[in-house]
């Protein structure tokens, strides 16, 4: 047993647009900073979609002291109060072992790409700790206002919140160059 009194701390997301959807009136993805409101709860500027988005969340755990990382046990994501998708480390299979570069996304965004631990599973993901919910993660924008609550957890149970609220865009789709 490690001992760990120190919660995760989240700092950055990442929204990643499906075929034919857009964040922020873009098919690009983007990148949004989060802002610290203490006691490990976190807030960020409004998302506007439509269609379905992925979510990607940069954070660590740092130990007790700040010298060293520690790993995350468990993040969930929620739309509203429906769990959307759940990642939980309770053990990793050496056979699965190349499957870890379909645990961050692989492309660069922003100025410094990441890394951007994914709140969805690639199809053909097998690993155990990516199958914890049968949804893929991926979510679907609805019509009104909404918000995703994504929760994070250590293995000694500390704990952060980060809050999005997320506004349908009507914005019309333009086909991709």
């Amino acid at each position: 047993t490690w001992p760990d009194a120190t919660a995760p701390v989240i700092r950055r997301i990442l929204a990643v647009p499906d075929a034919g959807s857009t964040v922020n009136g873009d098919i690009l993805p983007a990148v949004l900073p989060v802002r610290n409101s203490g006691s490990g709860r976190y807030t960020c500027a409004a998302l506007r979609a439509n269609g379905k988005i992925g979510i990607g969340v940069e954070l660590v755990d740092p130990a007790n002291g700040g010298g060293t990382r520690l790993g995350i046990y468990r993040v969930r994501t929620f739309l509203d109060n429906t769990e959307v998708f759940k990642l939980q480390m309770d053990r990793f299979l050496m056979e699965n072992r190349f499957n870890e570069a379909l645990s961050y996304y692989p492309f660069p965004v922003g100025q410094d790409g990441g890394p951007f631990l994914l709140q969805w599973r690639w199809p053909g993901n097998d690993c155990e700790m990516f199958n914890q919910t049968k949804s893929d993660g991926w979510i679907d924008v609805p019509e009104r206002a909404a918000e995703i609550r994504i929760e994070v957890a250590d293995f000694a149970e500390n704990k952060a919140t980060l809050i999005i609220p997320l506004q349908p865009d009507s914005a019309e789709v333009k086909p991709p160059v």
